[in-house]
């Protein structure tokens, strides 16, 4: 009875220990193949700009999981190229601009959420960025300097961190603590004295403030392939049991292994848009 219990549990580590390696590394290979394709699109957007240069140039366009800014951090060595949009779908790819708020380097409420956990975890260390830190963003409308002027944590209801302010701000949220989403992590940056703001405008149509607390996806497609990978480990023990031979396992083991992956992308797509 023991030993029995002690293969249930080290069983049960070891599926833990799966998901959490989906959620760390699989989830950050995915974005950092999305980075790739977006950072080559980007500078695409940025020559073709430089080609036809403007007085004004227009701001980016506001197609959701589109490229629009690309955000640096040395301190965090942060690097990535901002998408439209802070839906599920969106900051996977990176870190996402809310449409309803102004473009980085214009007047306002400029705002971008990421990722502190999954999906290269960008905003990983925002934690560290303290009073005076700079941070670096750059769209077509040119290079945008903030420097840091307060770090604060509140809960994930809280939205009037994304409220409209007179000066250019820079706001970016992420979830707090590490490996948690029970509240929020903002930080609030001031555009350089020496930079005149743009003129304000936004991106989109208003995001819904859920948006800071939005679930993923949606818990049928959890259970039916929770059910799946249930079904497959019981099959491979019985068959296993009836057929102690290494192929049996290996090949069980294989199929499970397939079924409990595909078990765990749905299972991460129920956590919070930017966990």
């Amino acid at each position: 009875m023991v030993g029995r219990l002690g293969l249930i549990l080290v069983g049960f580590g070891v599926l833990t220990f799966i998901f959490v390696a989906y959620q760390l590394w699989g989830t950050g290979l995915y974005a950092a193949n999305e980075q790739s394709d977006l950072h080559a699109q980007f500078d695409r957007t940025l020559e073709k700009s430089a080609r036809t240069p403007t007085l004004n140039p227009t701001p980016p366009t506001a197609t959701p999981g589109e490229p629009v800014a690309q955000i640096r951090i040395p301190k965090i060595g942060v690097d990535e190229i901002v998408v439209s949009g802070v839906s599920v779908a969106d900051l996977r790819m990176g870190p996402g601009h809310y449409p309803e708020s102004p473009w980085p380097g214009q007047a306002g409420n400029a705002a971008i959420a990421g990722h502190r956990t999954t999906y290269g975890a960008p905003f990983s260390d925002l934690d560290q960025l303290v009073v005076g830190d700079t941070i670096v963003v750059r769209t077509v409308q040119g290079r945008f300097d903030y420097l840091v002027t307060e770090s604060k944590v509140v809960k994930p209801s809280d939205v009037s961190v994304l409220n409209p302010r007179s000066a250019a701000t820079l706001t970016l949220t992420t979830c707090n603590p590490k490996y948690s989403a029970a509240q929020r992590l903002v930080i609030f940056a001031d555009l350089r004295a020496n930079q005149s703001p743009l003129p304000a405008t936004a991106s989109g149509p208003a995001a819904s403030s859920a948006v800071l607390n939005e679930p993923g996806g949606a818990i049928t497609p959890v259970v039916l392939s929770g059910l799946l990978a249930l079904g497959v480990g019981l099959v491979w023990w019985w068959l296993f049991r009836r057929r102690r031979r290494w192929y049996v396992w290996l090949a069980g083991a294989s199929v499970f292994l397939v079924t409990f992956l595909v078990f765990s992308f749905y299972l991460e797509r129920t956590l919070p848009a930017n966990y």
